[in-house]
């Protein structure tokens, strides 16, 4: 009886481990993220003054994080009263690796007035 409560309770916690322990199936590579950025206006690169677009994968949530950003001018809302403002925006794009498709993409624009 105890032999089989003993197999019963290793077999219950291999099955354990091996649903814990999903490996990641990798069907993206850093080229194929980046058409896919590109392709949801997330992969900016035609201004000089903005930082290279970083791309990172993460394997436990097998997932890739693509993070750019660009600078801008407007002269719109209270940035007419002033010399305009500088905007900086960021996107923030999550791709699933598996299947390909977009989990998240979060766009975010901080003002800063021009005070010349």
């Amino acid at each position: 009886m105890r032999m089989l409560t003993l197999a019963i309770l290793i077999s219950a916690s291999i099955a354990t481990l091996k649903a814990q322990a999903k490996i990641c199936d990798l069907q993206l590579d850093s080229a194929a993220v980046r058409k896919i950025a590109l392709r949801k206006n997330a992969y900016w690169t035609e201004d000089w003054l903005c930082p290279a677009p970083s791309m990172k994968f993460d394997s436990l949530a097998c997932t890739w994080t693509v993070t750019s950003g660009k600078w801008g001018h407007t002269e719109k809302g209270d940035c007419k009263h002033t010399n305009g403002c500088t905007t900086w925006t960021t996107v923030v794009l999550v791709i699933d690796a598996r299947s390909k498709r977009k989990i998240s993409k979060t766009v975010t624009t901080d003002l800063y007035p021009n005070y010349e």
